[in-house]
């Protein structure tokens, strides 16, 4: 847990008690749809003529659920709040260690907040990658 994600360069585990939800590797790496093909609609010829080159990737956004570990109530909201407060800041760089890869994102919305037992939450986050070739791979 310790080590394996950092959100603008704070180990999340650390700083929050946060921790990926088991599934979230499947939302990140989905690939970028392409951005729609330029194409030509003659009068004089017959179809669509459709131009394939340089083909770019299109901006994506997807889910990933963070569970927040906390020892008490308290400390729970404490850490809480720090996280929401640091997503809302504008750009987020997140470094997931096991991918080696570095993303730059912005939250879209919070979708969903669950709280277990008042020390433990699951908090799901609509994230926009604005561009994938920004990516960081290490």
């Amino acid at each position: 847990m310790k080590g394996s994600l950092y959100i603008n360069d704070k180990d999340a585990f650390i700083t929050w008690g946060v921790v990926m939800q088991k599934g979230a590797y499947n939302s990140i790496l989905l690939p970028p749809s392409n951005k729609a093909y330029t194409t030509n609609e003659q009068r004089s010829s017959s179809g669509v003529q459709v131009f394939y080159e340089n083909i770019q990737p299109s901006d994506r956004t997807f889910n990933i659920s963070f569970v927040i570990l906390a020892d008490t109530k308290q400390d729970y909201l404490s850490k809480y709040k720090s996280f929401v407060d640091e997503l809302s800041n504008g750009q987020v760089i997140m470094r997931i260690t096991e991918l080696k890869t570095i993303y730059k994102l912005h939250v879209d919305g919070y979708l969903n907040l669950n709280n277990y037992m008042n020390k433990q939450g699951i908090l799901n986050v609509r994230f926009s990658e604005p561009n994938i070739k920004e990516r960081i791979y290490l």
